[in-house]
């Protein structure tokens, strides 16, 4: 049996918070490429979530939980703009999505025509 020498990772993927960032970026990312950009560095479990529209320093007292009480490394994946000062703080590491845009970027030539129409409908509905 192979024994994998990638750390175990837990991905929380905070849907709204992402919708939000991706529409203030102004291009979209590509779930799959994601998933397997992670899955390079980490053996991971996903937990995909939505909540309303709020800010994500709400997420500071899990990310301070994780680190000080469960001794875990936190690594964020967010844009530049719009993490909080609090998450920065906190994390072992924050990856911007920025810098991973050529790896993640969802082309639009990716999409059927049903889903660019979906996300159109989305985007007016939340402006």
């Amino acid at each position: 049996m192979k024994i994998s020498k990638k750390p175990k990772a837990i991905v929380f993927i905070d849907g709204a918070n992402m919708f939000y960032t991706q529409k203030k970026l102004g291009w979209f990312s590509d779930w799959k490429k994601i998933k397997k950009w992670i899955e390079k560095k980490f053996i991971a479990s996903w937990n995909f979530y939505s909540g309303e529209k709020a800010g994500d320093s709400d997420f500071a007292f899990l990310v301070n939980f994780l680190r000080k009480e469960l001794k875990r490394k936190v690594y964020i994946f967010s844009s530049k703009n719009i993490l909080s000062w609090e998450l920065k703080l906190l994390a072992d590491k924050v990856i911007y999505l920025e810098d991973l845009k050529e790896e993640i970027f969802l082309k639009n030539w990716d999409l059927t025509r049903k889903e660019k129409s979906g996300i159109r409908k989305s985007l007016n509905r939340r402006s």
